[in-house]
């Protein structure tokens, strides 16, 4: 209701009140038309208030929207950022096994190469440094001898490299365990 319209309101009934009444009963008429003015401002008040009221809940009901967009981002953020983090261990955990793959691997190797270098260091203690030796001078010939210089160096060739081979194998097992423990202090992280 607009503010004029109370006003028209009293106007109309203080026009009406003249016309009918006569001037004795306008003291009653006036209280009449104050206490109806008093009500109409009232309720003006009260209307007031409550659009006051209502645009308050307005603000707040947007606020509290723009709250839930932030949250709702937030938690898009937050799953995106746990999705990305569940792809991290799961490549870890295939980097993990294989690693372990790779150091089973140069384990089974070293062993390989420390049992032939073994039997190899078996071999020269048992038949001692004067064995090669013994090989070389028991030669009937020079072809022989030749044969067997060839013989005994490619032995001696075969015992460097298979020690060369084990130490490298020694280091592919070092390596591929530094990779595990890595992959698995990543994994733990």
């Amino acid at each position: 209701m607009s503010a004029r319209a109370p006003r028209l309101a009293a106007a109309l009934v203080l026009a009406a009140l003249a016309a009918g009444r006569a001037p004795a009963s306008g003291d009653a008429i006036s209280d009449q038309i104050r206490q109806k003015q008093a009500a109409v401002s009232a309720t003006n008040a009260k209307l007031e208030a409550k659009r006051h009221e209502l645009s308050i809940a307005r603000a707040r009901a947007s606020d509290l929207n723009d709250q839930l967009s932030e949250t709702n981002r937030s938690i898009e953020q937050v799953s995106s950022n746990l999705d990305d983090l569940t792809a991290q261990v799961h490549q870890s955990e295939r980097k993990l096994a294989w690693n372990q793959v790779q150091l089973d691997a140069a384990e089974a190797t070293l062993t390989r190469h420390t049992n032939a270098l073994r039997g190899r260091l078996v071999d020269a203690y048992e038949r001692g440094n004067l064995g090669y030796l013994n090989v070389l001078l028991s030669a009937t010939s020079f072809n022989e001898f030749v044969e067997r210089w060839d013989d005994v160096r490619f032995l001696v060739a075969a015992n460097q490299r298979a020690v060369r081979e084990r130490r490298a194998a020694e280091r592919a097992v070092a390596s591929a365990e530094r990779r595990l423990e890595s992959e698995r202090a990543a994994l733990d992280d």
